[in-house]
């Protein structure tokens, strides 16, 4: 199931990398586009389910990172905040 979910995460990752790119191009940005919002929101649930697959690998992982941990949870609020915050300033 892991090698399931990876490759999907990938093949919907890729999906959404390149529409989010065509909607950068004039004839085709149309505003909020399900073409794309669709692999994201599937890619973003493969990735729960990616990571909770792999929870103890990645605890191992993460418990020998020491005081690195910083770099980690600035990353993961950089990542929320670009999610959540950042449409948030677009859509106005």
């Amino acid at each position: 199931m892991r090698r399931g979910v990876s490759i999907a995460m990938v093949i919907f990752g890729i999906w959404a990398i390149l529409t989010g790119i065509w909607q950068f191009f004039p004839p085709f940005n149309k505003g909020i586009d399900p073409l794309h919002l669709i692999p994201a929101f599937i890619f973003g649930i493969l990735l729960i389910i990616h990571v909770w697959l792999n929870r103890k690998p990645l605890v191992r992982y993460f418990k020998g990172l020491g005081w690195r941990w910083v770099f980690i949870g600035l990353g993961i609020l950089g990542i929320l905040w670009a999610g959540v915050f950042g449409p948030l300033f677009v859509m106005r």
